[in-house]
């Protein structure tokens, strides 16, 4: 008697490769989260300090200009504790051209009579981003948007200029050691009354 295996032959085609291209990175700052479900073209970036926002993005391999908008997430109450206004210049090279940066001030109850919201928009300025608006949302929260400004072309040629030609000789003498005209430092500290020079 024999006896008979049956064998059963799998084919296994390759399936294409499905790649989702990341077009905007979320970043949490401090102890904000989020209820949101992932979207899978949003990265979710966490920067748990001040010092770790200007990395965050580096260190999760997004590729520079890639994306079109960065969202950036904080409590009210670490305003001032946990955003770096100097980080948003290192998040920048991120974006694309025209692309978007929102900052997500979320308000969690306290009082926010004395922020200081020009924080904030000094750090817009100094990362070379345009303000767009300040929204105020429910709550007592506010969104700040900004953009970074799109590329142009500028024509550049090199530019001759034509003085004439009348070559002009000018002579510095930078060995003149007449301090004759100058007020002594010890005589007005001495109480000696110094006489302006003639």
């Amino acid at each position: 008697a024999t006896s008979h295996h049956p064998y059963i032959y799998f084919y296994i085609c390759p399936l294409p490769l499905v790649t989702m291209t990341v077009t905007s990175a979320a970043i949490y700052i401090g102890a904000y989260v989020s209820d949101s479900p992932a979207a899978d073209s949003i990265i979710t970036v966490k920067a748990p300090t001040k010092e770790s926002l200007s990395s965050c993005l580096s260190s999760s391999k997004v590729n520079s200009a890639s994306l079109q908008s960065i969202d950036i997430f904080l409590q009210s109450s670490e305003l001032l504790s946990h955003y770096d206004s100097l980080a948003l210049a290192s998040l920048v090279p991120f974006l694309g051209s025209n692309g978007t940066l929102s900052i997500h001030v979320v308000s969690d109850g306290t009082a926010q009579e004395n922020t200081d919201w020009g924080v904030i928009m000094t750090s817009f300025v100094l990362a070379g981003l345009k303000t767009e608006s300040e929204q105020r949302v429910g709550g007592g929260g506010r969104v700040f948007n900004a953009r970074k400004p799109a590329k142009t072309k500028a024509a550049s040629a090199p530019m001759r200029l034509n003085l004439g030609g009348n070559k002009i000789k000018v002579t510095l003498n930078l060995d003149d050691d007449d301090d004759d005209d100058q007020i002594d430092e010890d005589d007005l500290l001495a109480g000696g009354g110094a006489s302006m020079p003639s």
